[in-house]
């Protein structure tokens, strides 16, 4: 039987009926009390959170996607760089040890 939590208040519903607690905003959650399945209604959100979100979103999307690519690249390049040196680390290190056998 699915557990159904909202607020502080647990509460255990049958399979057919799970449907209708999420709708009224009770989440699914497992034995160890985490979220399964999110509420699909039933919620309220303060206008306070509703604008961080929206504020977050919005810079979001006016951050340039080439931005975002250059900062990937650079990445890749810094990544790529110290793959190069720890190959030859480990070649250097293999060389010694055909050496000392």
């Amino acid at each position: 039987m699915p557990k159904m939590k909202k607020a502080n208040r647990v509460i255990e519903v049958t399979k057919m009926s799970a449907a209708s607690y999420l709708a009224r905003g009770y989440d699914q959650i497992s034995d160890n009390g985490e979220i399964e399945k999110p509420a699909t209604g039933g919620r309220n959100v303060s206008i306070a959170e509703h604008n961080k979100v929206l504020a977050k979103l919005t810079a979001l999307e006016q951050k340039p996607k080439s931005d975002e690519l250059k900062e990937l690249e650079e990445e890749v390049v810094a990544l790529n760089k110290e793959i190069e040196r720890l190959t030859g680390i480990i070649e250097r290190n293999a060389a010694k040890d055909g050496k000392n056998k």
